[in-house]
């Protein structure tokens, strides 16, 4: 429930609940009022009829006496009941009819603090009903030096009572109705007086930030609010968003500076990595001994090189979004690729890599990222397994449609640790890109502690419904701003075919045999980019 909802609701309750009980308290006060002032008013009524007419003749009342106590209760009206008490309270004449009389005895303690005096309204038993209370005037009668009885008068009788509630009810109605009017206009009044002094400023301070977030904090929102119970909290707000805007401006040349340096490092990079490639492909094509070491290393350069011109990439656009390209892996052969690419490193720490699968499973990734997330644990696995060691790869089928990878080496408590932790964050990232994270069990506590890492892939289900979505067969950047324009040479290199009938990439390069001699190896030339991009690269090309 919005809050001016439950401003309104809580305010008409807690009226609504005060005029009613101030209702009630008024009315018991005015009855209070009313009580003692018709008491005092008739306090030595009972006390003048006593001392008119003697009442006692010896042991019995006087009728003469009688006589005229009830001739002056015809001329007081019915407002007034008398009876003759005995000193126990029992009822011995009545003025109202016998047969009306409810209770025979009353209770003479009131009457005796009406006797002495006690504050007023003093409240004595009806006879004429059980529960009823009235206020009253008495007299005691004595005889011989005696308490004979007392002299018992109620002031308001049944029938006037009734009447006069009749009244006050229908008096009091069109008091409780204005009341209430009133209470729902100061309700409605306040309301709209907090509507419009916080409600409405909030809203429009909240509307004025959004508008600001929106365009990245560039334009500062005015925040001069009418309320000043929120002109301090708009404030406060102008101050950190000031704070904000120049955060922004720091991210934004940490950015750009980050950007250039990549730029640089990048172009830096390319022209060793071409000649790095061309030696290789030369080696490739003029040797068969030791050629699976080339081979590795021949795409490890491979991978090297998209790796370096994804990152130049994303160096030339600022909003570049990676757009990943998922496909189905074979589990059997992504681990096999493992093997192959760290093959070299196994043989030279002398560590046996076990794959067990138990079974054929696929899973739906992007083979290149989850290639790294191999890649980095793999590394972290041979640095820290010490010597003739094993280190364990097995994939099983999980829960649902998962597949569960777990990688567990030995540890040498002398390896080298890692200075910058880079590693454990690129597989966090690649991971939660395919909803799945790292779970990295402790270290064993044993003679030889080991150290165990597995995450969760989805699998492909082998249904119709689970059909691969059409996706990007590489990795794309979508690029919504100018490039990064740099003043760095880039290398150009002329393209041709591959030994297994492929076309290079940009700075791939071949190297043929002609007539049977060993070629030369290829040299290398950076060009500006302002050149024309339609001239050869005779002097780049392998002769």
């Amino acid at each position: 429930m919005a809050f001016k909802n439950r401003l309104l609701l809580f305010t008409l309750i807690w009226f609504l609940c005060s005029a009613a009980l101030l209702t009630l308290l008024s009315v018991s006060v005015w009855q209070q009022n009313e009580q003692r002032s018709r008491q005092l008013l008739h306090k030595d009524l009972a006390m003048h009829m006593r001392d008119d007419n003697p009442l006692m003749v010896g042991d019995d009342y006087s009728p003469e006496a009688l006589s005229s106590i009830f001739h002056t209760l015809m001329l007081l009206g019915p407002d007034f009941e008398i009876y003759f008490l005995d000193p126990q309270g029992n009822i011995t004449t009545s003025g109202p009819p016998i047969e009306d009389v409810v209770r025979l005895q009353v209770d003479v303690e009131p009457i005796k603090q009406f006797l002495r005096g006690e504050p007023f309204p003093v409240l004595g038993e009806d006879p004429l009903s059980q529960q009823g209370e009235k206020v009253f005037s008495a007299a005691q009668i004595d005889a011989d030096g005696q308490v004979a009885g007392y002299l018992y008068v109620l002031i308001g009788s049944q029938g006037y009572n009734a009447f006069a509630d009749t009244e006050n009810l229908l008096q009091y109605a069109p008091v409780v109705a204005a009341a209430l009017v009133a209470i729902l206009l100061f309700a409605l009044v306040v309301y709209r007086m907090v509507y419009r002094g916080i409600i409405t400023p909030g809203r429009l301070m909240v509307k004025q930030i959004e508008e600001s977030a929106k365009t990245e904090f560039r334009v500062s929102p005015p925040l001069y609010l009418r309320s000043p119970e929120l002109q301090g909290l708009a404030n406060q707000y102008r101050r950190m968003m000031a704070v904000i805007q120049q955060q922004f401006i720091q991210l934004r040349v940490q950015e750009a500076q980050r950007r250039e340096h990549l730029v640089q490092l990048s172009h830096d990079l390319k022209t060793p990595l071409a000649n790095i490639l061309g030696y290789l492909e030369t080696w490739r094509i003029q040797h068969d001994e030791g050629r699976g070491m080339i081979d590795t290393a021949y795409h490890n350069a491979q991978r090297l090189q998209g790796h370096l011109k994804s990152q130049l990439e994303a160096a030339r656009s600022p909003s570049a979004k990676i757009v990943l390209s998922y496909r189905e892996l074979d589990v059997r052969e992504l681990f096999e690729d493992v093997r192959h690419r760290f093959e070299l490193q196994l043989k030279n720490k002398q560590v046996d890599l076990v794959i067990t699968v138990s079974e054929p499973l696929n899973v739906f990734a992007d083979e290149v990222l989850i290639n790294r997330v191999f890649d980095n644990l793999m590394e972290n696995a041979i640095r820290h397994s010490p010597a003739r060691a094993s280190i364990l790869m097995d994939a099983t089928r999980g829960k649902g449609a998962n597949v569960s990878f777990c990688i567990e080496n030995t540890i040498d408590e002398t390896s080298d640790t890692g200075s910058l932790g880079m590693g454990s964050k690129i597989v966090d990232a690649i991971l939660s890109l395919h909803q799945s994270q790292l779970q990295v069990s402790p270290p064993q506590v044993t003679e030889i502690p080991h150290y165990r890492v597995c995450f969760v892939l989805s699998s492909v289900m082998a249904k119709p419904s689970a059909q691969i979505r059409a996706v990007p067969t590489a990795m794309d950047f979508e690029d919504d701003s100018p490039p990064l324009k740099s003043d760095y040479p880039t290398v150009k290199a002329e393209t041709s075919d591959a030994e297994e009938g492929t076309k290079g990439e940009d700075m791939h390069l071949s190297a043929k045999e002609r007539n049977g001699h060993p070629v030369t190896l290829p040299s290398f030339s950076a060009v500006s980019k302002d050149e024309d991009e339609g001239t050869t690269s005779g002097n780049n090309k392998a002769e």
